[in-house]
């Protein structure tokens, strides 16, 4: 039995918690990263407040990207009052109207409130910035408005998230009482209202469109054909099932549109039989969501932050070159600026002119070129004899190369060529490389066959004064990487930002470096995910495995004093680490048969089937029977699995296939019944069962939640899966009989208490008996 009090709190905050991240990962806490500090002075316009100490991280503009125009509307006469720390502040309040390309309109909220701008301003959606999921929900939910006392008490509520910013309750504005009432009570209701945990939609990142190589060189006769790749991503992954649109000034395109795959990526081919240049361009039409920030374009740093208030569509875009060079002979030397010191040129990284090369041919003679504003030096006509040919680049000051200064080929008979291009690679800034990756052995180091982790978020500190400031943040891409760029020598501080209860660090949550000038480090951070009870449903279902959000549980830790606080169907459960698909749903019992909870009776028939569920405590029962086949209006067909659980037509009637729905149970062996068509006969079935703790209010238990589903985590519980055959010849796989098993008990489990992170989740782990 449950210890009442403590176990009504616990399940009632890892419900919450669960809704949070039942179908998706992660995303930033900023406010409780960036703290606020007091300020003063007054503000010189509407929502326009003092400098910033430096505390709140700055973000970045991309190149190329969404830029709009900025003016105020909607000014109150009148004052909000509050503090920030200590300190009294009073700030006028109004809409931000933002006019996006094309001419839409949309308004948005200030979000810092220690920088003042005024109408008529530039501003470009921010890449290296997520919004506080709170302010992310707050603007969907309470999007600008209008009516000036309702966006005042808005905005009182996004700046109390953004800035630290409390509203006096005893006297919330200059204007008059019905103003004073009518801001305070609306400022109440919206901080009541947003969820105690952050809801699964609000994903962290920005939109990033790239085209790949960024700068390539073909030579004639011989290139006629470049591929270049174009990826879309948001927050580092994928954005899968996209159009992308692709012109090219020079050349022919095999094709103007495609659709991005699973990696978020689609592929062309640009030709060209004549020497020439071409600028590839690719677009893209995204939503930019509601809660995304915008920044000043020509002043970032020093004027006032906007936080989009309702979502818009609007297009992204890039650009690549591509140059196709008639040379029967010709050696090229190109440079570029290595921002990320990875040996290749990225979308961002910009070509060097004046750099000084030496060619070196058979026989000891040089040759000296430049690069132009292309990044390339051209030597022309001097591939003659055979051996070996060296490029060599002059190394200037305070630049670092990412590859070698010296590049060599050799031309042979058997290998005549006339042409050659070399890349040539410079920093002139230290470069921090974050790897994050999947640590499945928990050994703490990255092996061979362990993947990369894309979508995790980090942020970066520098030491200033023997003190911690944060310069920006980040989020791994497709590789599992992110880096941070452009760093001066000094003492950084790299901090991984864990929501994920599922998973726990092995390398530690932070990692300080001592950078030189200028140097190239990687940061290796490890997370491994908890082991949990998963199902073991055949492949066919695609609902066993992590990676398909399959069934699983993650089992609870018993509060000091409590005897039991979980609950599992009949005497035993083990863990693993993924789940195990099997044609028979045996593939997590080889050598222990967990999966004890569900007896099926003797036969399924008279339009009635029967299981006797045995239940360690008080609990929801949820169950799926996938007893016939379906077409696509859901019309039943035959009596087998088609690997869905659906409806089922059969003549006038409809049959659930799930049978039972967050059924609650006390401890012990219950039997239940459920509806079938009258013909069901010598046919075979798969069903899953998941069982979930109870929840505790009002003296009494009951299953008043969520309706559980046949996938994704569940707090607490067991899942098992059945295969189960009917008819003269049935045998039951699972080692069940036709008479109900008795609950069993003192069903011990070895707990193991893990924090997870920032979410200070406190988790149980059990292993097989």
């Amino acid at each position: 039995m449950f210890k009442r009090g403590n176990h009504s709190k616990r399940l009632s905050s890892a419900f919450a918690l669960k809704g949070a991240f039942a179908l998706w990962l992660i995303l930033s806490l900023v406010f409780s990263l960036f703290p606020v500090r007091s300020v003063s002075a007054a503000p010189s316009e509407p929502g326009g407040m003092m400098s910033l100490d430096g505390s709140e991280p700055l973000g970045g503009l991309s190149e190329g990207g969404l830029c709009v125009n900025h003016t105020w509307v909607d000014v109150t006469s009148y004052k909000i009052r509050g503090t920030i720390g200590s300190t009294a502040k009073e700030y006028q309040t109004a809409r931000a109207k933002l006019t996006f390309p094309g001419g839409a309109i949309k308004y948005a909220f200030c979000t810092d409130i220690h920088h003042t701008v005024g109408s008529n301003e530039t501003y470009c959606l921010d890449s290296g910035f997520y919004s506080d999921w709170r302010i992310a929900w707050l603007v969907n939910n309470y999007p600008p408005h209008a009516d000036k006392e309702l966006n005042a008490a808005r905005q009182a509520a996004v700046w109390h998230f953004s800035d630290g910013f409390n509203l006096d309750t005893s006297n919330p504005t200059t204007g008059d009482s019905t103003i004073d009432s009518k801001v305070l009570n609306h400022y109440n209701a919206i901080l009541a209202a947003i969820p105690p945990q952050m809801p699964p939609e609000y994903e962290a990142g920005n939109v990033s469109l790239s085209i790949t190589p960024q700068n390539a060189t073909n030579f004639l006769p011989g290139q006629e054909a470049h591929l270049f790749t174009v990826t879309l991503t948001k927050g580092g992954k994928p954005l899968v099932g996209k159009t992308i649109t692709v012109s090219t000034t020079f050349g022919t395109l095999n094709q103007t549109s495609g659709v991005t795959d699973n990696n978020g990526q689609v592929s062309f081919t640009v030709t060209s039989n004549a020497a020439g240049s071409a600028t590839l361009t690719a677009s893209a039409t995204v939503v930019i969501p509601a809660g995304s920030r915008f920044v000043h374009q020509s002043s970032p740093n020093t004027k006032q932050r906007l936080v989009l208030g309702e979502p818009i569509e609007t297009r992204v875009q890039a650009t690549a070159s591509k140059t196709w060079v008639n040379a029967q002979n010709l050696i090229i030397a190109h440079k570029f600026e290595d921002k990320n010191y990875n040996g290749v040129q990225d979308a961002g990284e910009p070509d060097l002119a004046n750099w000084q090369f030496t060619l070196t041919v058979p026989g000891g003679a040089t040759y000296s070129a430049s690069t132009g504003s292309d990044g390339k030096a051209y030597f022309y006509d001097k591939v003659s004899a055979n051996g070996v040919y060296t490029l060599t680049e002059t190394l200037k000051p305070n630049w670092t190369n990412s590859t070698a200064l010296s590049q060599a080929r050799e031309r042979s008979e058997n290998d005549p060529w006339t042409q050659w291009i070399a890349h040539f690679g410079n920093a002139q800034y230290s470069l921090i490389t974050v790897i994050k990756y999947e640590d499945r052995n928990g050994n703490q180091q990255k092996d061979q066959d362990e993947p990369t982790l894309p979508g995790w978020q980090f942020y970066l500190y520098n030491k200033v004064n023997d003190n911690w400031q944060q310069l920006s943040g980040g989020t791994t891409g497709l590789d599992g990487s992110v880096s941070f760029s452009d760093l001066p020598a000094g003492e950084y501080k790299v901090v991984e930002f864990l929501t994920d209860p599922q998973y726990f660090n092995t390398s530690g949550l932070e990692q300080i470096v001592t950078l030189a000038y200028s140097e190239h480090k990687t940061l290796f951070f490890g997370n491994r995910r908890h082991d949990m009870d998963y199902g073991d449903l055949p492949d066919d279902y695609s609902m066993t495995l992590f990676s398909e959000d399959g069934a699983r549980h993650m089992p609870l830790l018993c509060q000091a004093g409590e005897q039991s606080c979980d609950v599992w169907l009949g005497g035993v459960r083990d863990l693993e680490y993924d789940g195990v698909p099997h044609g028979s749903a045996l593939g997590d019992d080889p050598t222990n048969n967990d999966e004890d909870g569900v007896v099926r009776g003797t036969s399924w028939g008279g339009g009635t089937g029967r299981v006797f569920v045995t239940v360690s405590g008080n609990s929801c029962l949820s169950g799926w029977v996938d007893f016939a086949e379906v077409d696509e209006n859901k019309q039943w067909v035959d009596f087998e699995p088609d690997f869905q659980f659906t409806e089922v037509i059969s003549g006038s009637q409809t049959y659930q296939e799930k049978i039972i729905d967050n059924l609650i149970l006390d401890g012990g062996t219950h039997e239940i019944t459920f509806a079938l068509p009258p013909d069901f006969g010598n046919a075979t079935v798969f069903a899953r069962f998941r069982l979930v703790p109870a929840l505790f209010s009002n003296g009494k238990y009951h299953c008043d939640r969520a309706a559980v589903e046949p996938t994704g985590l569940e707090l607490g519980g067991e899942v098992e899966d059945y295969y189960w055959q009917f008819g003269p010849t049935a045998v039951d796989l699972k080692k069940v009989s036709a008479a109900p098993q008795q609950s069993t008990a003192g069903f011990g489990l070895a707990a193991a208490g893990l924090v997870l992170s920032l979410t200070a989740l406190l988790v149980s782990r059990r292993r097989r008996k």
